[in-house]
């Protein structure tokens, strides 16, 4: 069985590989029980069986989300496992699955079925991106995909990885990459959404890719969020 591990009271990731080319990385997926009992899947990984095993020992999966335009993959699989489920999407993901259909965009305020237990904020200024940062209320835990990588020494990673992110900027600390910077094309408006992100109360910090920072978040991510004033 697929191991969700917990994070802490009615909060749950896991992480699988992700290859892309010749970097190797991985990919979390985060999961949170709604005050409503129902399951909330953020970037859900690669479906397989036991993961559904897995989750439905937890609850009823109520919403899957795309938290951004580059968390494209998997989503049939997805589809076909869970009809009535409610798919969220980055604005623009719709345009690049065409084959699927989505019952909710993210927008910059939270969906109204899950306000009293996240809050998000959907970074601006950045359309080819979209990427919408959320937070978990009752953990004081901020769930990212895209926007920082935290690749640090306990990873091991082969060369062609390790010269890849050092070009990126992303190797050995928590960081915003290059690459997710150049979608920003209103550089005024990303860093008021970030803003509003570090204005949240959070210690722990979930990423799309990287270790989980378990303490002191905050900090650490508005450091790594300075390189957007230079």
């Amino acid at each position: 069985m697929s191991e969700l591990r917990l994070v802490a009271e009615d909060l749950w990731e896991t992480t699988t590989p992700l290859h892309l080319g010749p970097l190797r990385m991985d990919h979390r997926m985060t999961v949170a029980r709604l005050a409503s009992g129902v399951l909330w899947v953020h970037s859900p990984v690669a479906y397989t069986d036991q993961l559904r095993a897995a989750l439905e020992a937890l609850g009823k999966v109520g919403y899957l989300v795309a938290p951004s335009i580059f968390h494209d993959l998997y989503w049939p699989e997805w589809f076909q496992a869970y009809p009535d489920a409610c798919f969220c999407a980055a604005p623009g993901l719709d345009q690049v699955l065409t084959d699927l259909h989505f019952s909710v965009e993210l927008a910059a305020d939270p969906c109204a079925d899950w306000r009293d237990d996240l809050d998000q904020v959907l970074l601006a200024g950045m359309p080819r991106v979209n990427e919408t940062v959320f937070l978990h209320r009752a953990s004081g835990t901020v769930i990212a995909a895209d926007m920082v990588f935290n690749y640090d020494a306990t990873y091991q990673l082969n060369l062609a990885s390790q010269l890849i992110l050092r070009m990126s900027g992303t190797h050995g600390r928590l960081a915003m990459s290059r690459l997710f910077r150049m979608g920003i094309k209103d550089r005024n408006a990303t860093r008021g959404s970030i803003a509003r992100v570090l204005s949240w109360e959070f210690d722990r910090l979930l990423v799309g890719h990287g270790s989980v920072v378990a303490r002191n978040a905050r900090a650490v991510l508005a450091e790594a969020c300075h390189v957007l004033d230079r």
